[in-house]
């Protein structure tokens, strides 16, 4: 070999170790990979979440499930007609207001008629009192049919 071939071939090696250590310089150290490594799921840990995901989505309903429960659920529009419809505070205060008084005037409607029974019943008796008894009238019959 000539000197001007083995210098060609210095640089041509130099060039590629140069380039070789831009490359390395990029590149992760056996200690850096093997951390790397021991951070990464293994096939175990991907089966086993794996696993989960499906046992979740097993356990969640079916589209025909969710379906037939927004059939039995009442709609939005449903729930603010009967809120509309709904009895409010106030008239239930005034049926309660209305009942107490209907019970105060049936109560007073009751006193009256018991004092009105009670002046029939004075009546009656007074009446009773001044009438002659039946023996009274006999006695006063034989009286009578001795003058005739």
């Amino acid at each position: 070999m000539t000197i001007k071939a083995l210098t060609e071939t210095v640089r041509t090696q130099g060039s590629a170790i140069k380039e070789l250590e831009k490359q390395l310089s990029s590149k992760v150290s056996k200690n850096e990979l093997n951390a790397s490594l021991n951070i990464k799921s293994n096939i175990a840990d991907v089966m086993r979440s794996f696993n989960e995901l499906t046992s979740n989505i097993e356990s969640k309903p079916s589209l025909d499930e969710i379906q037939s429960y927004l059939d039995e659920k009442i709609s939005k529009t449903d729930i603010q007609k009967y809120l509309t419809n709904k009895i409010t505070k106030e008239d239930v205060n005034s049926i309660v207001e209305f009942k107490l008084n209907n019970k105060f005037n049936i109560n007073e409607d009751l006193d009256a008629l018991n004092n009105k029974i009670e002046e029939i019943n004075k009546d009656i008796n007074k009446k009773l009192t001044n009438l002659a008894t039946n023996k009274e009238v006999l006695g006063l019959t034989k009286l009578i049919g001795n003058y005739f």
